[in-house]
């Protein structure tokens, strides 16, 4: 009869065995949206922001997100040969600089930039298959091996997950470095073991280097501690604990600075020149441009700030853009501000149906068997777990100055999916052939429109085609479908003139390489009123500009996010005398 050794060593074949697999597959499905697809918004900008500080030592561009990601994925295009020209940087309060500088990125590089920006995201690829292996840890040491395998599955083929894990964009590492975060500070308060302590400092540091939405962790952690102290006193010491809790304090704040080379340490913050309402002070005499400081004069602005000073500038201008009160679509409604329950929808729209049956299934199993408590330790485990992030989803979804992105709440995944692999993983006999029917579903549902990703939308609405009429922005389609116009330009050159309608306003598309112009310039309210053929991003539906395009069928489909339009010289023509004609009343 086999040991007990052969039992362990088998098991753990088998979960080597069954990571191995998953990380190979997602990494494949990483590398295939990474190159298949085109940047995104935002990249143009974070890649040649992250090698303006790896270059310059200078991270003033992009300060809205601390600089992890994107100096990671900067490293090897530096090294290849893909940096950037140094170009002086105004220095005025509230100015964002990513812009200019992805502009001169793409006229040095030109069409090479495609390559750079996909070496950039391979290079953060590491950080997302990392984040499938804490997901089957966390779920395994929390409830079992069957949860963690879930989980992490659920995880790996998430399209939000396949989508921003690709990308530059630093949401996924933000997700992924949260978790950590979470899961060292329950090992911290479970041992109180001086090394323990140094971890948590650690990965509470890459957490905030990652989203400055993580800056809730330090004051829920100092919380949670004493709550724990008070729950659990039992070989629970105040005064180790307190000192141990100022070495990770200062293990995180030393994390934190050395990303941003020590630049802007301490300064006092009557030094800051701030521009949101909430820092510039109550004056409402100001203008919305104006600059100002509240603390100045104030005993309070005479303290040293904890965190580097782009950091903190970077915080303001995200604050004044809440403040802002900018245009928000959603449902088909557009309006100035947000919606609270924004979040929670778009979960539901950019999710698959199969999820939402295991939610709803593993809800009915969490009340039959009081999500298998077990014991008190373990519950206080997972409160302490999956605290920070359904926080972060609650921050985040108060927060209704604008409703753009749901990336914005992808930290708050992992605890999700945990939550639905465990109530799913408590279902013994008859139902774990359906939990793994489900599992498959979800995963196809989601691998279906790979390399697009970034268009998924649940089947319950009838798919991507169907996404413009419910969300827009980086939910739809931001830009990352370039790649297939420059294809299609490039195999049909008897297709000329070329007019595009970018997710992206004022990129040259002729010095990456494409020979098409720019569409936004040759519409009116009535449609195009040059003849050609347009090809019309799917975020340009949702544009009340851009309604004719909504009235016709398009000529060809080149995705799910892309079509193209033959307007002919009679129809440009009637829409050039219906636009003057409205000007002459």
């Amino acid at each position: 009869m086999p040991g007990i050794g052969d039992t362990l060593n088998r098991s753990k074949s088998s979960r080597f065995g069954y990571l191995f697999i998953l990380c190979s597959v997602q990494a494949i499905c990483l590398l295939t949206v990474a190159w298949g697809t085109g940047p995104g918004w935002d990249e143009w900008g974070h890649l040649p922001s992250g090698l303006y500080q790896l270059q310059y030592g200078d991270p003033t561009p992009y300060c809205v997100n601390p600089p992890l990601t994107r100096l990671i994925g900067a490293v090897p295009v530096w090294l290849a040969g893909g940096g950037i020209d140094f170009e002086p940087l105004p220095r005025s309060p509230g100015f964002r600089p990513e812009g200019p500088l992805g502009w001169l990125y793409i006229a040095r590089h030109g069409e090479r930039a495609f390559s750079w920006m996909s070496v950039a995201r391979t290079a953060v690829i590491p950080i997302t298959l990392f984040g499938t292996y804490l997901m089957w840890m966390v779920g395994t040491r929390l409830f079992d091996e069957r949860t963690g395998r879930i989980a992490a599955a659920l995880w790996a083929f998430s399209p939000t997950v396949l989508t921003f894990g690709a990308s530059i964009m630093p949401d996924a590492t933000a997700a992924v470095f949260g978790l950590l975060a979470a899961w060292r500070f329950y090992v911290w308060l479970r041992i109180g073991a001086v090394n323990t302590a140094w971890w948590l400092g650690i990965a509470t540091g890459l957490a905030m280097l990652s989203k400055a939405t993580w800056l809730i962790l330090p004051p829920m952690m100092a919380l949670m501690t004493i709550g724990y102290g008070v729950v659990c006193p039992r070989r629970w010491q105040w005064s180790r604990r307190w000192k141990q809790g100022a070495a990770i304090a200062a293990v995180c704040w030393l994390v934190i600075h050395a990303a941003y080379e020590f630049q802007g340490t301490l300064v006092p913050l009557e030094k800051f020149e701030f521009v949101s309402d909430s820092l510039r002070g109550d004056d409402s005499s100001a203008s919305p441009s104006s600059s100002g400081n509240r603390f100045r004069g104030t005993w309070l602005g005479r303290l040293p700030a904890p965190l580097p000073a782009a950091y903190i500038r970077g915080i303001d201008i995200q604050k004044s853009d809440f403040e802002g009160k900018m245009t928000s679509y959603f449902l088909g409604q557009r309006r100035n501000g947000g919606w609270w329950y924004y979040y929670l929808v778009g979960l539901w729209l950019k999710e698959p149906v199969a999820l939402w049956l295991m939610a709803a299934i593993g809800l009915v199993a969490w009340g039959k068997h009081r999500f298998r408590c077990g014991n008190r330790t373990r519950l206080v485990a997972r409160a302490i777990v999956f605290t920070p992030g359904i926080a972060l989803f609650v921050f985040v979804s108060s927060q209704t100055g604008f409703n753009h992105h749901l990336r914005y709440v992808l930290p708050f995944l992992p605890c999700f999916y945990l939550l639905i692999a465990a109530g799913v993983a408590s279902l013994r006999g008859k139902w774990q052939y359906p939990i793994v029917a489900l599992v498959l579903w979800y995963t196809l549902s989601s691998l279906s429109v790979l390399p697009r990703s970034y268009a998924y939308f649940t089947e319950a609405i009838g798919g991507p085609r169907e996404g413009w009429k419910y969300l827009e922005h980086s939910n739809l389609d931001w830009g990352q479908d370039i790649l297939t116009l420059k294809k299609w330009v490039e195999t049909n050159p008897d297709k000329r003139p070329v007019y595009y309608l970018y997710a992206i306003p004022s990129i040259d598309f002729k010095k990456l390489g494409i020979d098409a112009d720019d569409g936004m310039h040759a519409m009116t309210v009535h449609g195009p009123y040059r003849a050609g053929w347009w090809v019309v991003s799917a975020r340009n539906l949702v544009d009340p500009g851009y309604r004719w395009f909504r009235e016709h069928e398009p000529t060809e489909r080149l995705s799910v996010t892309t079509s193209v339009y033959y307007v002919s010289p009679e129809v440009a023509q009637r829409n050039r005398e219906a636009a003057f004609e409205e000007s002459s009343e």
